[in-house]
């Protein structure tokens, strides 16, 4: 079966689950729509940022780490226009980043690129259509921006798209339908041989009020992941995911969400059996108070690997994160995420290459992120910021290392 045709079987997938879920489900009340009403904004906006950045070690080796230090000048122009059935929401920031001490593959001066594109157009009242757009040429992000754990700084660029439907279904229900495809590649020769990737993805979601307080849903998805390999390694796998979940709001100031199923995986190489795991997604936001704020999320499941040559990795990630506004002024945070990951040899391709000295065949990889940040207001169009980051992965299947990193940012709006 094609990759064009898996996504097309999950779509028309969501849309069974949708017209049964439908039929079964005829009591409630109105439920709130996801798009929170936005504040009056300029059709254009320009800004400029001004960022310094230092690391302990740059390309997160195990051992001779290398310190390193960036500064970033991004320039940003935002368009938005809000007619009476179209939105749309641009933005574009180049970046010019200066590295104190390149590795090997990188360039003492860099020009990066980041731009988006938000399109939400209401057909009826009923019927929403949406194309989400996002190009980045960039540096590889930490651990706590993507969930991925890269082991070295590497350019690359990324360019994802999305198209999607959302129908009212009646006052109490709505339907959503999506599909997605991202592109991403390597400017280094090496690690494009290892991580240049391709991934189609596809999502049907129903959801209904139940009671003024609780909404549940039902979802059905794909994700189709395709990877390059100069040892003719078949890293290719598809993930099939069915699940259902609920929201409830305990309160004005504790709400939370819970999602579990099952996903099925496929493996392109004949080599390696098919399985399926479970799937289970826990949410809650707590706030005391309207100036202090808690998130927290748990995940178990499986995604794509983060160590070659891998195809697939089941892991269980928590993430926690607290944000404080102390004076009109100044809004303080701190997170921390952890993740355990299995390696597993059934998702070792066949022909993968012996393992690294003081690695193993499979094992285990534990991943922990700790930041904390501050943001003061210096006037209506001035931001300062400070950041630092502690990342430590433990691995039996790749190189292990520590990294810490420290941000300074001020951002001008003009």
């Amino acid at each position: 079966m094609t990759k064009a045709w898996r996504l097309m079987a999950v779509l028309v997938i969501g849309g069974s689950l949708v017209s049964t879920l439908e039929v079964a489900a005829q009591i409630g009340v109105a439920p709130s729509d996801d798009a929170t009403p936005m504040a009056a904004r300029n059709p254009f906006d320009l800004g400029v940022g001004l960022r310094a950045e230092y690391t302990d070690n740059r390309d997160a080796a195990e051992n001779n780490e290398e310190s390193t230090a960036y500064f970033y000048v991004t320039p940003r122009i935002d368009a938005y226009v809000n007619s009476e059935r179209t939105v749309l929401d641009f933005f574009y920031a180049p970046s010019l980043r200066y590295c104190t001490d390149p590795s090997e593959t990188q360039n003492d001066t860099e020009l990066l690129h980041a731009l988006g594109l938000k399109i939400d157009h209401s057909l009826t009242a009923q019927t929403k259509v949406r194309l989400y757009e996002s190009f980045l040429y960039q540096d590889d992000p930490s651990i706590s921006e993507s969930g991925s754990m890269i082991r070295a700084n590497r350019t690359y660029f990324l360019n994802t798209v999305e198209l999607g439907l959302r129908q009212e279904l009646s006052r109490w229900s709505y339907a959503d339908l999506s599909g997605n495809y991202m592109v991403k590649r390597y400017k280094d020769d090496d690690a494009a041989d290892e991580s240049d990737e391709d991934r189609l993805g596809a999502q049907g979601i129903l959801w209904r009020q139940v009671t003024p307080t609780m909404g549940v849903r039902g979802t059905a998805g794909l994700s189709s992941y395709s990877y390059q390999s100069s040892l003719g390694l078949d890293r290719d796998f598809d993930v099939y995911l069915g699940a259902v979940g609920l929201d409830k709001v305990f309160s004005p100031q504790l709400r939370g969400g819970l999602d579990v199923g099952a996903q099925a995986s496929e493996y392109s190489d004949d080599s390696l059996d098919s399985s399926v795991d479970p799937y289970a997604q826990v949410n809650a936001q707590i706030a005391p108070n309207p100036l202090f704020r808690i998130k927290g999320n748990f995940l178990h499941g499986v995604r794509e690997s983060d160590a070659y040559p891998f195809a697939s990795q089941q892991y269980s990630q928590v993430h926690v994160g607290l944000e404080a506004d102390t004076s009109s002024l100044l809004t303080i945070g701190a997170d921390g995420t952890y993740r355990l990951s299995d390696y597993s040899g059934d998702s070792r391709p066949a022909g993968s290459p012996a393992p690294l000295p003081g690695t193993d065949a499979d094992g285990n990889e534990t991943t922990i992120g700790l930041g904390a940040h501050a943001t003061w207001k210096l006037g209506e169009n001035a931001r300062f910021s400070l950041r630092h980051l502690y990342e430590d992965v433990d691995s039996d299947v790749a190189e292990s290392f520590s990294k810490n990193t420290s941000t300074v940012d001020l951002q001008l709006d003009i």
